[in-house]
């Protein structure tokens, strides 16, 4: 089941959600631990404050009581287009190849639906093998890339 998340829920699944948030962070952007933790607090603290103002969506997949993933979402408009922007879905390893993801991003697509929304769009770590194929499965097609250049790093 799956269902969009309240302000209460924030604090009732924290720990859920700190672990979710916790292992993305940390086989993504590779950061001393400490600085992840600080990271991932501070994304908890931004999900109460999205709820809590309604400017985003927090959605969960549950089975039964139990959190078996999340995907946090919000409107954006770029030049006059408007896109549900999928800022975040995570799901815990033992439900990975389950369907949740999927059932988590068809669920936005039926909200987008719902709103006129046309568009989905996300980022993602190229290195993040499992993301990539999720999306791609779902139809995603990659539009733009990052680039970045380490300045202190000898050629």
């Amino acid at each position: 089941m799956i269902r969009q998340l309240n302000p209460s829920d924030i604090q009732i699944y924290r720990n859920e959600l700190y672990e979710l948030l916790f292992a993305v962070y940390n086989s993504s952007f590779h950061l001393p631990i400490d600085s992840t933790k600080n990271i991932v607090n501070d994304k908890l603290e931004q999900m109460y404050e999205i709820i809590n103002n309604s400017s985003g969506y927090i959605i969960a997949y549950f089975d039964g009581i139990k959190i078996c993933g999340f995907a946090w979402y919000f409107k954006k408009i770029d030049f006059e287009k408007s896109s549900y922007f999928l800022n975040f879905i995570s799901t815990f390893p033992k439900y990975q190849n389950k369907g949740i993801g999927n059932a988590l991003i068809h669920y936005i697509e039926e909200r987008a639906k719902e709103n006129g929304i046309r568009y989905l769009e996300l980022n993602v770590t190229s290195d993040n093998s499992l993301a990539v194929y999720l999306y791609e499965k779902n139809n995603f097609k990659e539009i733009r890339k990052i680039m970045i250049k380490d300045i202190f790093k000898n050629d």
